[in-house]
């Protein structure tokens, strides 16, 4: 039976049909709809192909009858999905009237995490969304319960977002379980929903970064205003953050070029290698475009597109290295992923690039990862 199927070059043959049975996503568009796995590869108006994943309302998507903009996207539960096989003239066709690629999703080489890890990051429904959908719950707190809190906080009102990120660090694989998002709430207003949350969650040990004056109010009414004794504080010297009980010791974390490079590294580390859970789909979305910078040198957000989520986790990556992490859980992370990497068959690297705070100088690690 020769089969053919619509693609912006007209009616185009293909081999077959794949039947499965998987979670599905509804999304919505002005002009149409179509329900697809969060790996269905839709095009963004570049031409680029985009995971449904990585796409939210308010994204551009191509469709036979133009951008459209897409309006909803709502976990279905689990459907039969049908994929088109080996579309002539480059896997491009319509379903839906959209327009979508049946190539596997293998990501970016620039993103921090691999593309075949990324594909296989499937977001989850939250248990519990509170005010107004900014925090989201995925797993209320247990008795006895270890809990580490990493915050970001934006600088300004109405652009980038504040986060709040639960991880339970309990047992492994460690996994997030609440989140805190909001690119409306005042620093001080979000010092309190930080402290809210962090007590709820057994007073969760928090891991605040403090580089911008927003950072610092938000770490220094915690440590001051609700007296909130969990906080890490650090000793900066040269530029390398030290987890510190000293006198001289502020509350807080700044971010340096090292924090941010070691932090990336043991976060890639833990979520390839399943050491981290995420079901968050604003943290997906986020990794999935969270790729070098124009230097090759640093990691941050595409153009257009908001890290704050990725850096709370990257903040985690950071804290999971330190000696204090190892005595709380009593574990070694970076043991344990050195052993997984020595089991594996083949190793990657990730090459990092640290500025040691002296000029002109800069020194390059080659890490496991």
């Amino acid at each position: 039976m020769f089969l053919e199927i619509l693609t912006p070059g007209g009616y185009r043959p293909f081999s077959g049909i794949t039947k499965s049975w998987q979670k599905v996503v509804d999304v919505k568009w002005d002009g149409g709809s179509v329900k697809c796995t969060a790996k269905h590869l839709f095009v963004s108006p570049s031409g680029a192909a985009m995971p449904c994943m990585a796409i939210r309302p308010g994204d551009f998507i191509k469709t036979v009858f133009g951008i459209r903009e897409v309006l909803e996207m709502t976990p279905v539960g689990e459907d039969h999905v049908y994929d088109v096989v080996n579309v002539a003239d480059g896997n491009l066709y319509y379903v839906g009237g959209a327009l979508s690629h049946n190539c596997e999703f293998l990501g970016s080489s620039d993103t921090l995490i691999s593309g075949s890890k990324l594909q296989h990051m499937v977001h989850k429904t939250p248990i519990r969304e509170e005010n107004d959908g900014a925090f989201l719950v995925y797993a209320d707190p247990v008795e006895d319960g270890s809990y580490v809190a990493t915050v970001d906080t934006a600088e300004g009102v109405g652009l980038d977002y504040s986060v709040c990120t639960v991880i339970d660090v309990t047992q492994q694989p460690y996994r997030v379980v609440a989140k805190y998002r909001s690119n409306i709430v005042p620093p001080l207003l979000f010092a309190k929903s930080c402290f809210q949350i962090m007590s709820q969650y057994n007073e969760a040990v928090a891991v605040a970064e403090s580089n911008n004056s927003s950072g610092a109010l938000v770490t220094d009414e915690l440590w001051n205003t609700y007296e909130y004794e969990n906080m890490i504080t650090t000793k900066a010297r040269e530029g390398v953050n030290k987890v510190s009980g000293a006198q001289k010791s502020i509350p807080g974390i700044r971010t340096t070029t090292r924090t941010k490079s070691l932090g990336c590294s043991s976060l890639k580390s833990l979520v390839e290698s399943d050491l981290l859970l995420i079901d968050d789909f604003d943290m997906i979305h986020e990794l999935s475009t969270f790729c070098l910078d124009a230097t090759g040198k640093s990691y941050k957000a595409s153009k257009g597109k908001n890290d704050d989520t990725a850096m709370t986790l990257v903040l985690f990556g950071w804290f999971a290295n330190e000696p204090y992490f190892a005595e709380m859980v009593d574990l070694n992370v970076r043991q344990i992923l050195r052993d997984r990497l020595e089991s594996a068959s083949e190793f990657d690297m990730l090459t990092v690039y640290f500025n040691d705070g002296i000029e002109g100088v800069e020194t390059v690690e080659t890490l496991l990862i």
